[in-house]
Order: C-alpha cells, then sequence, then structure tokens
C-alpha cells in the first residue's frame, strides 16, 4: 500500500497529487513550476502522477491489494501510476483535464481515474469541466479571437489557413471556435479546405497536417492561403519547419501563428508569434484553490486567467510585441457574433 508523505510535527501538511499527461512536453513543464511555487507558498506536499492521455480501456486490476497494477491494454505501462490516485496517498488532487482528455466513457480508464478521485477530499480540475469538481481555467478563447484579430488589422491578411488540434481534444474546439468566430467577426471566408486537423501534439503531428493542405488539396502558400493559424506552438513550429525544408517563406510567403508562448515558439527561425497563457499561474491558482478547501479556509476569488498576445516576426511584426490580455479588448474583437 503506497504510504503518505509524513507530516510535519507542528501540523498536518497536505499531500497534493498532480494528475496530467507529461510535464516535459509544451507548457507542461510551465504548469508544474507553476504547481511546485504554490505548494512552497500553500505549505503542501504536491506528487506528480504523469500518466498519459487516457484513450485507452480502463487498466486490469492489481493482482493483489497494494501491488502496481499491470500495464494499460494499449500497451503502455505510464497509465499505471493512476492507480496512485487514493485517500491512503493523497488528501486532494489537480486534475489537468484537458491534457488528458476527460471526461471518457464507462469502462475506460478515464472513467476509473475520474472514480478515484471522487474518493479525495478536494478536487480542482483545469481548463475543462470534470463532473461536480471545481474548474479553472485559461480563456484561451479570447486569445484566438486576438490573434486573428492581429493578423487581419494588422498585417491585412484575409486568406486564413488553420491547423486544429485533435478533434476530440476539448481545448482543441475551444480554440477552433475562437478561430470560426472571429473570421466570422472580420468578415473573413472560412473555407473548410484550408483546415486541417492534427492527430495529436507530438513531433510530426503539424508536419502532417501541413502535407495535408500542400499536397493532398494541393494549395499553394501566396496564393490560396495567406496565413497558417496553429491551435499549438508544437504544431505551428512543425509546420513551420516543413514550410522552410521546401523554401516557402515565413512571413514573406505566408504568415505562421502558434499558441500556448511555449518553448518551441521563441526557438523556430523565424520565432513565432503565439498567445501566452500564464500555465504557471495557473498551477499556482490551483495549488492554492485545493489547501483552502483541505483547510476549511476560503479559496481564492479567482476562477478565469486571461493571456496575452506576443506578435514576433512570424507574422511580420519586426519586433516583439505584447498585447496585455487584461487590458480592455477591443470592440472589433470581442463584440457580439
Amino acid at each position: 500500500m503506497p504510504r503518505r508523505l509524513p507530516h510535519t510535527a507542528r501540523a498536518p501538511r497536505p499531500t497534493i497529487g498532480l494528475i496530467t499527461d507529461n510535464i516535459h512536453l509544451g507548457v507542461g513543464a510551465t504548469l508544474w513550476s507553476g504547481v511546485l511555487r504554490g505548494a512552497d507558498d500553500a505549505d503542501v506536499n504536491v506528487l506528480c502522477l504523469p500518466g498519459g492521455p487516457l484513450n485507452s480501456p480502463a487498466q486490469q486490476p492489481a493482482s493483489r491489494p497494494g501491488r502496481v497494477p499491470r500495464a494499460a491494454a494499449d500497451g503502455s505501462a505510464r497509465g499505471s501510476v493512476h492507480e496512485l490516485v487514493s485517500p491512503e496517498l493523497l488528501d486532494g488532487a489537480i486534475c489537468w483535464t484537458s491534457t488528458l482528455g476527460l471526461p471518457t466513457p464507462p469502462g475506460t480508464a478515464g472513467a476509473a481515474l475520474a472514480e478515484r478521485l471522487g474518493r479525495l477530499r478536494a478536487v480542482v480540475s483545469l481548463n475543462g469541466p470534470l463532473g461536480d469538481h471545481e474548474t479553472l481555467l485559461l480563456d484561451g478563447y479570447t486569445g484566438m479571437r486576438r490573434l486573428v484579430t492581429h493578423l487581419a488589422t494588422v498585417h491585412g491578411l484575409r486568406r486564413l489557413a488553420c491547423i486544429r488540434g485533435p478533434l476530440s481534444n476539448p481545448v482543441s474546439c475551444e480554440r477552433y471556435r475562437a478561430f470560426t468566430d472571429a473570421l466570422e467577426r472580420h468578415g473573413l471566408p472560412h473555407d473548410r479546405s484550408r483546415v486541417a486537423a492534427a492527430l495529436g501534439f507530438g513531433p510530426g503531428a503539424g508536419a502532417a497536417a501541413m502535407r495535408i493542405l500542400l499536397d493532398v488539396r494541393g494549395l499553394r502558400p501566396g496564393r490560396d492561403f495567406d496565413a497558417v493559424v496553429a491551435c499549438s506552438d508544437a504544431l505551428g513550429a512543425d509546420a513551420l519547419r516543413l514550410l522552410n525544408r521546401r523554401g516557402i517563406r515565413v512571413p514573406g510567403d505566408v504568415a505562421v501563428v502558434g499558441f500556448n508562448d511555449s518553448v518551441e515558439a521563441r526557438i523556430t527561425d523565424p520565432p513565432l508569434t503565439s498567445v501566452s497563457l500564464p500555465f504557471a499561474e495557473l498551477g499556482a491558482l490551483a495549488v492554492r484553490t485545493v489547501a483552502a478547501r483541505l483547510r476549511g479556509a476560503a479559496p481564492p476569488a479567482r476562477r478565469v486567467v486571461p493571456g496575452s498576445l506576443v506578435a514576433r516576426r512570424s507574422c511580420g511584426c519586426r519586433a516583439p510585441l505584447v498585447s496585455q490580455g487584461a487590458a480592455a479588448p477591443s470592440p472589433g474583437d470581442l463584440g457580439p457574433g
């Protein structure tokens, strides 16, 4: 049976788990840094359980109590760490619901995890609802609309292609909805032939989606589309590298923008214009919220954390430009419609 981390001599120190896909790709490390900072401020223990996405049948039960279960049906052993989600080890948890692809149907690993989370004293869900648990959100919808507004009003671009994330990912769906809403707001055409869905966010996913636009549908940058809006920096950076290899100039022939302002956005050539979402701030806020619930105190009032536009050379801007998400939005950006 897993053992709880030791308490301090002066008072019980709660243990909070971070349940997530990973902390080594994209913004995962950024959120984890915020969780660590929040744990230090709130005087709690934290454990990270990065079990990968939950898209496989539920894991087989352990052969006897207290034993780590066998690998999941898809052959991956990472999801076995979710068996550690129990009141014996954790007082509360932060579940990064959007990265895990939760909720999932009954009989799946996701449903089993949700049942385990329900046994804990306090749970916060990040970036998506999960049962009756509290939810903390990053305002990606507004960020995507501002990104499209920047391309349309600052650079005069009108034929926007989109590399959206997986169709089953709720955050990807929200960003794509914001993309289409912004097109309508600015009177830009929504041509579905310019939209390709990536199968994931891993290496090669953005390039594969870009090849669909270029090779399968025969679209030509600069003629059929003048910008590519990717729903994550990983997808955008991958697409940009493919364009570079084919001799297509960014931003000379076509602009490319991403989302999340992760390290991938900063190390591409040219650097990617993106939307910065404060994942570290979200992680710290989640820890403070769970810790307050465990101690019977009032949690922080904040539930939605805004982002900011970071313009770099991939869209045609000459120098970095930051438009704070907390500033008053322009009428053409967030009006009805």
